[in-house]
C-alpha cells in the first residue's frame, strides 16, 4: 500500500484491492482473482464493505488473504479495486472500479423495482458514476443497461461468465466427480435452494423428508446445495439440526463441480438452476419467484419454460425431466478469462504476460453423516429373486409390499429396539445381539467387501458371498420373512435394487 511499500519483500509495481461484502460476493472474487494473483507485479488486498446482513462468514472465507480494514481502505490508493456487489459505500474507494456480477448475470429485482446490479442507484453516487468497468455476461444487457442506466453503457464490457466457462472446460470429468459425491451408479438429484423468504426450502421445507421418503437410497442419491445466506443467517449447527440426515455441499465450495456431476436439479430463481440449464442439466422447479425476477432476463425465461414440481410421484416427475436448449445464458463462452483479465489490466495501465487462466474446479465433496438405519421394502418371487428398496425415513413409499428395518448398533435406540436386520462388524458377538434385540431375527456379520456370515434366530449361520452385507442380510431376512426355507436358499439369491443386481450364493 501506499506509504509502506518500502517495507516489502516482493517489489510491486501495482496494487489491487478485491472488495469483499458476503461470502457469495467474496467467494466470486475468489474465483476471478487467480488471472493476475500469480503476477509478481501485482499485490492483491482485500477489505470487508460493511453494510451487510450476510457478511460474518467473509473473514473465514479470506483466513489466508492480506485483508485491510474498511477504513484504511478507503483511505488509501489503489491502482485497481474489483468488487461483486455493486451495494455499500463503493464511491468512497480510492481507485478505478471493476464492477462484476456475482451470480449468473443481472436477473433479481431491487426491492425498489431495479434491476440489481445495473440499477441507477447503485451506479451513481451524487450524479457521478462510481464504477469504472462493469463487466456483462451477455451482450442483451447492453440494451438493459441502456433503460437503467444509460450514461454507464460506454463502461460496460461484455466478457462472458468465468464461473460457466470453468463449468464448460471441465465437464470431461463428469464421472471422477460423480465418484467423488459417492454416486456409484445411483441418479444424483441436486436440490438447490436460494435465500430468503420465496427460496426453496422456504416454500417447501419438507421437500428434503419428501425426497427420502420416495427415492430409494440405493438408486438416488439427493445432494442439497443450499445459498451462502442460508448458512450465514442460520449457522452450520442449526441447519445440521433442522436437516440432520442431509447430504450438504459446502457453502460456497464445489456446488459447479456437483452440477456437472448431476443428472437433475430440483430448484427455484437461484442462479444455480440458470448454470445447470447452461450445462444441459435438466432442471424442475420447486417454486420460483417471478416478483424477484426481472421480466426479458434469462432467468424470467427460465421460469416461464421450465417444468414446475407438484404432487405427482417424486421418481415420474424426474424420469420426464429433459434437458432443453434455447434458453439465453452466457455469452463469449470461453474468452471470460481473458476479455476480464484485459480489462483489468486496461484499468491498471498495465501489460498483461502469458496466458489467461482459470483454476480447475475444486472437487467436490458432501458433508453428510453416515445412515445407520433403513427401512426397507422388498418383493420375493420365483426364481430365488428378491427385489429391495431402501429409505432412511419412515413410512417409505414403494410399491413393494414387505417391510423391515435393518441397522447397525449406532442407530437410534428406538430404530435399533424396532429393527429385524442387525448388520455387525466382522469379530462381533451376533448371539449376545440376537439376545439383547428380541425383535431381530436376522444378523449380518460383515467378513469382507462382498461376504458376510447370516446369523438367524434359530442358531443357523449362513455363509453368503457375492454381494455387499447389507443388501444380502435384508434379501435373506426377507426371503424367510415371505414364508420361503432357508433350504431353498441353497439355490442363492438374486437381489435386485433398482437398475442393480447380482446374484449371491451359499
Amino acid at each position: 500500500m501506499t506509504g509502506t511499500r518500502s517495507r516489502a519483500t516482493f517489489r510491486y509495481a501495482k496494487t489491487v484491492l478485491a472488495v469483499g461484502r458476503t461470502v457469495t460476493s467474496t467467494a466470486r472474487l475468489l474465483d476471478i482473482l487467480p488471472l493476475l494473483e500469480s503476477d509478481r507485479r501485482v499485490q492483491v488486498f482485500f477489505t470487508i464493505a460493511p453494510g451487510s446482513d450476510f457478511a460474518d462468514g467473509v473473514a473465514a472465507l479470506l483466513n489466508r488473504a492480506k485483508v485491510v480494514p474498511w477504513e484504511q481502505a478507503t483511505e488509501t490508493t489503489y491502482d485497481l479495486a474489483i468488487s461483486a456487489s455493486a451495494n455499500g459505500d463503493l464511491h468512497r474507494l480510492r481507485a478505478p472500479l471493476l464492477l462484476i456480477p456475482h451470480g449468473a448475470g443481472h436477473n433479481k429485482l431491487l426491492p425498489s423495482g431495479a434491476l440489481s446490479g445495473l440499477a441507477r442507484e447503485q451506479l451513481v453516487h451524487n450524479g457521478k458514476l462510481t464504477p469504472s468497468a462493469i463487466a456483462l455476461t451477455h451482450t442483451d444487457q447492453l440494451a438493459t443497461l441502456a433503460r437503467t442506466c444509460s450514461e454507464a453503457l460506454d463502461r460496460a464490457v461484455v466478457v462472458g461468465d468465468p464461473c460457466h466457462d470453468r463449468m464448460r472446460a471441465s465437464g470431461w470429468a463428469r464421472r471422477r466427480y460423480r465418484d467423488d459425491l459417492g454416486a456409484a451408479g445411483r441418479k444424483i438429484v441436486l436440490v438447490s435452494s436460494t435465500w430468503g423468504g420465496n427460496a426453496l426450502l422456504a416454500v417447501r421445507p419438507d421437500l428434503p423428508d419428501r425426497l427420502a421418503r420416495e427415492l430409494p437410497a440405493d438408486e438416488y442419491l439427493v445432494i442439497i446445495a443450499l445459498h451462502p445466506n442460508v448458512w450465514d443467517f442460520h449457522g452450520a449447527r442449526q441447519l445440521g439440526h433442522w436437516l440432520p440426515s442431509a447430504a450438504f455441499l459446502p457453502p460456497h465450495e464445489a456446488w459447479q463441480a456437483a452440477v456437472i456431476a448431476a443428472d437433475a436439479v430440483i430448484g427455484d430463481h437461484g442462479s444455480l438452476a440458470l448454470y445447470a440449464t447452461a450445462m444441459g442439466v435438466p432442471v424442475l422447479l420447486g417454486t420460483f419467484a417471478d416478483e424477484e425476477i426481472a421480466a426479458g432476463t434469462p432467468m424470467a425465461e427460465l421460469g416461464a419454460r421450465a417444468p414446475r414440481l407438484d404432487d405427482r410421484p417424486l421418481r415420474a416427475q424426474l424420469d420426464d425431466l429433459v434437458a432443453w436448449e434455447g434458453i439465453r445464458t452466457f455469452d463469449q463462452s470461453g474468452e471470460a478469462a481473458g476479455r476480464l483479465r484485459e480489462v483489468m489490466y486496461r484499468l491498471m495501465e498495465l501489460e498483461p504476460r502469458g496466458a489467461a487462466e482459470l483454476p480447475a474446479l475444486p472437487r467436490p465433496f458432501v458433508d453428510a453423516p453416515q445412515a445407520q438405519s433403513y427401512f426397507v421394502a422388498s418383493r420375493c418371487s420365483n426364481g430365488n429373486i428378491v427385489e429391495l428398496e431402501r429409505f432412511p425415513l419412515h413410512d417409505p413409499v414403494s410399491e413393494l409390499p414387505q417391510r423391515h428395518i435393518a441397522a447397525t448398533p449406532d442407530a437410534d435406540p428406538r430404530r435399533l429396539q424396532a429393527a429385524g436386520v442387525l448388520l455387525l462388524p466382522d469379530g462381533a458377538d451376533a448371539e449376545r445381539w440376537l439376545a439383547e434385540l428380541p425383535v431381530c431375527r436376522t444378523v449380518g456379520v460383515i467378513t469382507g467387501p462382498r461376504s458376510c456370515v447370516v446369523w438367524l434366530r434359530d442358531g443357523r449361520r449362513l455363509a453368503v458371498s457375492g454381494g455387499p452385507a447389507e443388501l444380502v442380510a435384508s434379501a435373506v431376512h426377507a426371503w424367510l420373512s415371505s414364508g420361503r426355507v432357508v433350504e431353498e436358499l441353497k439355490r442363492g439369491l438374486l437381489i435386485q435394487t433398482g437398475s442393480v443386481e447380482f446374484r449371491c450364493a451359499l
